[in-house]
């Protein structure tokens, strides 16, 4: 995994942690929510970062896995219900775009494009939600 893809990867786990997010675990088959995830940054000398540093304790047995061993199980922005696609169409038109982002991360969608650079999993709103009703 490049810097690049390392680094997004870390920044949208970041924004979809609070919310439960699902990943799977490398190729062991293991999946579930993750629960933390830790960052060290690696600076250049100057205020620029150089790397950044990612563990999990996804087992909670001390074992710390590098954030490349994740794939969040994400939704495509084509997934969104009507019901959704409504919310989020008043929501772009009245709210700051921290906002916007923050219901984004809630509802698990890929909004950075993940999925097609295979840096996530892609689920459907049943997935996480259940049935629509």
């Amino acid at each position: 995994m490049d810097k690049k893809d390392k680094t997004d990867l870390i920044v949208a786990l970041c924004g979809y942690l609070p919310y439960g997010v699902y990943v799977d675990v490398g190729s062991s088959g293991f999946s579930g929510r993750l629960h933390n995830i830790d960052v060290l940054h690696k600076f250049n000398g100057t205020n620029e970062v150089q790397e950044m540093i990612s563990s999990v304790n996804f087992f909670h047995d001390g074992h710390l896995l590098d954030v490349e061993n994740f794939k969040p199980h994400l939704r495509r922005m084509s997934d969104m219900t009507e019901e959704e696609s409504n919310t989020y169409d008043r929501m772009v038109m009245c709210n700051a775009s921290w906002v916007v982002t923050d219901w984004l991360n809630k509802n698990f969608f890929d909004y950075r494009g993940l999925i097609d650079r295979g840096l996530a999993v892609e689920v459907h709103y049943k997935d996480y939600f259940g049935d629509e009703g």
